[in-house]
């Protein structure tokens, strides 16, 4: 790793050949219900009919898909550019996440940089996001999220700051409507470190945009009718399963050869000393992240960019099933910075 040349282009030669294969699949699973036996995604007359609804931009993603005539391989091409895009995206964004202080960014921050990216595109709990036509909320998510965290970094540098950063409130907006769990994106500017002092108006602006956006998606887009459903479960009995939930993706990550699409975890009611472990091991690293936000700020972006990315889907939202692989699509690579940081610190 000495002298690496255009890394980039062989982090995506390297990821097309992996996920290659998925080019030849069916339709599996939610795949039936979600589109080919879903009428309101089969033109464009039939989609625009159905507004407003959950998640627009991405049934617009499948309705062109649909009649563009191409049949499942199209489905499961544009989900591998998508997830190409999104590894060139992650690539130019992390110039903008945290070093160890005696580092110099263009050896060992490049060294880690090459980790981290080779991680997000080829580990296999990806393989949910790239290969499962349905995962594709995730990619599209990913693809406009990364790109507005990038135009709002880089505003600085451009000829007309302003007009940079309101594109990357429309592209956060986008990813929002692309799966809804994106409304937390704009506060992970609050981790990284941009080119310029980071403006005193930015966290306000941020934290208007992102109430004045879900206020929005239930007004316009019909996630009102969630309010009037009936909860799978109580606020404690939701917070218990998913902590323990986050326990089982994480090992996920350390088990390539047990991916599953849908596990069966238990719904937890009750304390137990287990739960309790748990509980605080989670906040013991919300506490370090914390602790270490000056000294090592590294490290707390690691942790603090998981816990960002998965507090919509595990904290207060009781969903059906509690754990989804895909889920770490975009949260885990607060880990894979971590990991490449501590990889490129050994001899």
């Amino acid at each position: 790793m000495r002298q690496l040349r255009h890394p980039l282009t062989w982090l995506l030669l390297a990821t097309a050949l992996a996920y290659l294969n998925a080019l030849v699949a069916g339709f599996q699973f939610d795949d039936f219900n979600i589109i080919v036996d879903n009428a309101r995604v089969h033109s464009l007359a039939a989609w625009w009919q159905s507004m407003p609804v959950i998640r627009p931009l991405l049934k617009l993603s499948y309705t062109l898909n649909w009649i563009s005539g191409t049949g499942a391989s199209g489905f499961h091409v544009v989900n591998l550019l998508l997830h190409l895009i999104n590894v060139a995206l992650l690539w130019h964004l992390s110039r903008f996440f945290p070093l160890p202080a005696t580092w110099d960014a263009d050896r060992r921050g490049t060294h880690a940089r090459v980790l981290l990216t080779l991680l997000f595109a080829l580990h296999p709990i990806q393989t949910e996001s790239v290969t499962y036509i349905s995962g594709r909320s995730m990619l599209l998510m990913t693809s406009f999220g990364l790109a507005a965290l990038l135009c709002w970094l880089q505003a600085g540098q451009r000829a007309r700051p302003m007009a940079w950063r309101a594109l990357a409130l429309v592209l956060f907006a986008a990813a929002i409507l692309s799966k809804e769990v994106a409304v937390v994106l704009p506060l992970a500017l609050l981790l990284l470190r941009g080119r310029e002092p980071t403006p005193g108006w930015q966290l306000p602006l941020l934290a208007l945009f992102v109430t004045a956006t879900v206020l929005l998606l239930f007004a316009l887009f019909g996630y009102q009718r969630l309010l009037s459903m009936p909860l799978p479960r109580g606020l404690f009995a939701n917070l218990a399963s998913e902590a323990h939930a986050l326990y089982y993706l994480l090992g996920q990550l350390l088990r390539p050869h047990a991916l599953n699409i849908d596990p069966d975890l238990p719904e937890l009611t009750a304390w137990s000393v287990p739960l309790v472990l748990e509980l605080s091991g989670i906040a013991g690293a919300i506490l370090l992240a914390w602790q270490q936000r000056r000294h090592r700020c590294w490290l707390s972006f690691g942790i603090g960019w998981l816990v960002l990315m998965l507090l919509p889907t595990h904290t207060l939202i009781p969903r059906l099933d509690l754990a989804s692989e895909r889920h770490l699509y975009l949260s885990a690579m607060g880990l894979y910075w971590l990991a490449g940081v501590a990889l490129v610190w050994l001899p």
